[in-house]
């Protein structure tokens, strides 16, 4: 059988599984009950047709399609099936780690226009007093150095403290996520920025001579903090990759699919800021020797990228995209492939 017949003889049949899942989107109670049993019934069928559409005919257009329409079914069915903690699990082991193994370009180019920007003006700004101090005047360095960067952190009561750093942090994330949306420019910008920031405040530290305090002060929360800015950002970026490139997707089909996929990056985000906040509440400002708070934040990092990115790629092994709700079975699994 030629790929041309094979699709019009199963059009109408992924049509309706199309139909089935619009409709119930929202709420699976759309359906009745003989409407339900049909819907399952397709989505046999259709994962059928996606392996035949892989190996037999080698068509990525019709994989990409069926791929697609047999996530957003799986969600209608887990969601109906799945007890919440196993829906908790899976998330945490399997789709957040999934969406950010599958954005994991984005997210590097992301990191890099926050990092290099970071390294760039620290190391300029230090070797160079004229710019420093064209950039920041030079009482206002001292003070900086002396006492306002330290107090940063021990201005407020933890708790309160840890609340407001969560919520900043939060804006921060949304700020990179839809600025890399919208086209990737607005991100872009945002991410220079604030790396062009951490490297002025950099250079005014060492220039002071107080690096130590910095560094002390900068790692145990920080780490965490700058992952999740480049994970929300490369979140952002991955939609407006969609825009530009979207393979053999329709423009509309690979925005809605990156959209709907990272939502796990929001959530993910949310929680690693917490985790982040936390910490800059109750260790940055610690009495805890300096090489004890740098180690907590190094671990933190550390198990946050395992996690994340070791899990990652054992996920997309197994099947998952990243997109919430799903659990794919071993006939769908399969390789899969970032924009």
């Amino acid at each position: 059988m030629d790929i041309d017949r094979f699709i019009a003889e199963h059009q109408a049949m992924w049509a309706r599984l199309e139909e089935l899942t619009g409709r119930s989107r929202r709420s699976v109670k759309k359906l009745d009950d003989s409407e339900l049993d049909e819907l399952l019934a397709l989505y046999d069928q259709t994962s059928g047709h996606l392996s035949l559409a892989r190996t037999q005919f080698d068509d990525i257009a019709l994989a990409n399609r069926l791929s697609v329409t047999l996530g957003t079914a799986r969600g209608i069915i887990y969601r109906r099936r799945t007890a919440p903690a196993a829906a908790v699990t899976t998330f945490l082991a399997r789709t957040l780690p999934a969406t950010v193994w599958h954005c994991r370009r984005a997210i590097a180019v992301a990191a890099f226009l926050l990092l290099a920007p970071a390294v760039a003006v620290g190391a300029w700004m230090t070797t160079s007093g004229e710019a420093r101090n064209a950039a920041i005047p030079p009482e206002y360095q001292k003070v900086v150095a002396a006492s306002e960067f330290e107090d940063y952190y021990s201005s407020q009561d933890a708790r309160g403290w840890a609340f407001h750093l969560w919520t900043n942090n939060a804006r921060v994330g949304a700020l990179s996520y839809a600025g890399g949306a919208f086209l990737g420019v607005g991100g872009a910008y945002l991410l220079v920025q604030n790396g062009a920031g951490i490297g002025t405040t950099a250079a005014v530290m060492h220039s002071a001579d107080r690096a130590g305090t910095f560094w002390g002060l900068i790692l145990p929360h920080g780490l965490l903090e700058l992952t999740s800015i480049a994970l929300a950002a490369g979140g952002g970026l991955q939609i407006a990759w969609a825009t530009f490139a979207p393979g053999d997707r329709t423009r509309g089909q690979a925005i809605a699919e990156e959209g709907l996929r990272s939502i796990a990056i929001i959530i993910g985000t949310i929680l690693l800021f917490l985790c982040a906040g936390l910490i800059e509440a109750f260790v940055t400002p610690s009495s805890l020797p300096t090489w004890m708070r740098i180690t907590i934040g190094v671990v933190a990092e550390a198990a946050v990228i395992t996690w994340l990115f070791g899990l990652g790629r054992n996920a997309a092994a197994l099947g998952y995209t990243g997109l919430l709700g799903e659990s794919p079975d071993p006939v769908t699994a399969g390789p899969t492939t970032s924009p």
